[in-house]
């Protein structure tokens, strides 16, 4: 994942660096992406970024020397839970969101693009727009939602915002629904979306009930 989102937001322009542990490893990932993309270790990573692409699973001060680089900055957290091919009952909460957010209180974390395989990031931006893919953005930020709903509209998909950071446990319990889909059928190709349609010129079944969902 952070190899075809860095190489995506390369791709339209964006300056990107690579993390890893070993940085000869981040560098020669750079250079398959090509794009003036460069590598370092995940604290550099941490320094450079105005918005960081959080692919590890695994809350940030678990990898990183220092999380103070993280202090204001727009993190994208685009993890699911390991996910068993047999579905066993487990604790829903809290969301992993949460869990790096308590880890990292001064970062602005944002759920995003947890719910798309990374195969459909090889479209180019103008070919998935025309699929109107959804990318569901939810973090207690409103502007970095809005910063990261940007990116997501530059790579081609359709922003859907979800709210406030209550909502981002929705958005990955969404990833355990997709992937259950993505594994049953053994396509990586299958996204959910969130579409709407023009409104019916007449209601024969009735209108919506005030307070109804």
């Amino acid at each position: 994942m952070a190899r075809v989102v860095a190489g995506g937001l390369a791709r339209v322009g964006h300056e990107v660096m690579i993390g890893s542990r070993q940085k000869e490893k981040a560098e020669t990932v750079a250079a398959e992406i090509g794009e003036g993309s460069s590598g370092g270790t995940n604290d550099d990573v941490a320094e450079f970024a105005e918005v960081i692409i959080h692919t590890v699973r695994q809350v940030p001060s678990g990898f990183l020397r220092s999380i103070r680089p993280m202090a204001g900055k727009v993190v994208v957290d685009l993890n699911n839970r390991d996910f068993p091919r047999r579905i066993a009952s487990e604790p829903l909460f809290p969301s992993l969101i949460a869990l790096n957010q308590a880890d990292v209180p001064d970062a602005r974390f944002v759920k995003c693009f947890n719910t798309i395989a990374m195969e459909v990031f090889s479209h180019a931006p103008q070919d998935l727009r025309l699929h109107e893919v959804s990318a569901f953005v939810a973090g207690g930020d409103a502007e970095a939602r809005a910063v990261v709903a940007g990116l997501a509209e530059q790579l081609g998909f359709r922003p859907v915002d979800m709210g406030g950071a209550e909502n981002a446990d929705l958005v990955e319990m969404q990833g355990d629904f997709i992937r259950a889909a993505m594994f049953h059928q053994k396509n990586f190709l299958l996204t959910s979306q969130v579409r709407e349609i023009p409104a019916s010129e007449e209601s024969p079944f009735g209108e919506r009930r005030e307070g109804t969902y």
